[in-house]
């Protein structure tokens, strides 16, 4: 349950919504620690923290539902922004953005390396979106492009998964992510490391 939003707010209700050990110390809830996730963006990462950063604060991170015919999605920079890249019939490397916070039709953020539709996949951090397998002209992919949510512009190499497939399962965390599973392999796992450039690195699911 999302924090108020004005009057005082006390050190349990805190612990309430975002957890914590007793006794309670402030210090246990800078953004982007173990109990804070990133998009509560006025709370501070380090330095001076006061009760009054925790308004509107929420452990449960906040959803968004985009419809599109890109196929892939994520959302990042702090919950601020959405990415679409992709798509079928034709394929396309078109990369469109959104702003969260206000309504209206997407804009051109940039491209990606190469034309991918069916199946290309998104994992997404705080600063980067990184997009994974899929089908290119060429065949299935193994590629992972990225991009930096504040500096719009094409898609970058950001390394290779372990083998092409389409369709994993992508889940991650500000720092780690993970594409499980897919189609056709479908019993393989990658874990990237979304804030430093490491490669797909090989687990059975």
């Amino acid at each position: 349950m999302t924090l108020q939003s004005s009057g005082a707010i006390s050190f349990s209700e805190i612990q309430t919504e975002f957890g914590g050990s007793n006794p309670i110390s402030i210090s246990e809830y800078y953004r982007g620690g173990d109990n804070v996730l990133d998009h509560n963006t006025d709370i501070p990462e380090s330095g001076a923290i006061a009760l009054s950063d925790f308004y509107d604060g929420q452990n449960a991170a906040p959803s968004y539902t985009v419809t599109a015919t890109s196929y892939t999605v994520t959302v990042g920079g702090g919950g601020a922004i959405g990415l679409q890249a992709g798509g079928e019939s034709p394929a396309s490397s078109n990369i469109d953005f959104i702003t969260i916070s206000t309504l209206g039709n997407g804009q051109k953020f940039g491209d990606l390396i190469v034309a991918s539709f069916d199946g290309i996949c998104c994992l997404g951090g705080t600063t980067r979106a990184l997009f994974g397998g899929g089908a290119q002209p060429s065949g299935w992919s193994d590629r992972i492009m990225y991009v930096t949510f504040a500096t719009k512009g094409n898609a970058a190499d950001y390394g290779d998964l372990t083998t092409a497939m389409r369709e994993p399962a992508p889940v991650n965390n500000t720092t780690r992510g993970i594409y499980c599973g897919g189609n056709t392999p479908s019993d393989l796992s990658n874990t990237i490391n979304i804030k430093l450039k490491s490669c797909g690195v090989y687990n059975t699911v």
